[in-house]
């Protein structure tokens, strides 16, 4: 029996940095400081219990800021790669838990931090009914999130 929530990931606020990746081509790379939205829908009445980060990747590194592109959020939190273990902290003092009925629909806007290095990481995201829990894998269709800390600014 799958999870009683279903989740579409969106990811704003890009900017991109320049960086060399394996094999020796050079490729765009969100920087740290995007948003990483998650649209979470009940298919019953389930508590959200939380969230927590998974690393999955982490060399040194960094790049060159690119361009920057932006958008709005609704509940916000700040993901800090760079800490160990990673953190998911509220901002403006609304956490974890959240109450959802079925086909209510919360949008989770995570600015995503990372102080040094090139990190891959997904999330997980936890959950409780009455009678069950469990947790579900948050990523990009099957791959990691990937976000590189930002250095030198172009322009």
């Amino acid at each position: 029996m799958g999870a009683p929530v279903a989740c579409r990931v969106e990811v704003a606020d890009l900017d991109y940095v320049v960086v060399d990746d394996d094999g020796g081509s050079v490729v765009e790379v969100p920087a740290a400081g995007h948003t990483v939205r998650l649209v979470v829908t009940a298919l019953a009445p389930v508590r959200i219990g939380g969230l927590r980060v998974e690393v999955v990747g982490r060399e040194p590194g960094g790049g060159v800021l690119e361009r920057q592109a932006a958008d709005l959020s609704e509940r916000d939190f700040e993901v800090c790669l760079t800490d160990q273990p990673p953190r998911i902290l509220p901002l403006g003092g609304i956490g974890f838990p959240l109450e959802l009925e079925r086909h209510d629909r919360e949008v989770v806007a995570l600015a995503v931090r990372v102080g040094d290095g090139d990190v891959r990481w997904r999330l997980w995201l936890e959950w409780s009914t009455r009678v069950r829990s469990g947790s579900l894998p948050v990523d990009l269709g099957g791959r990691p999130f990937r976000t590189v800390a930002r250095h030198d600014v172009v322009g």
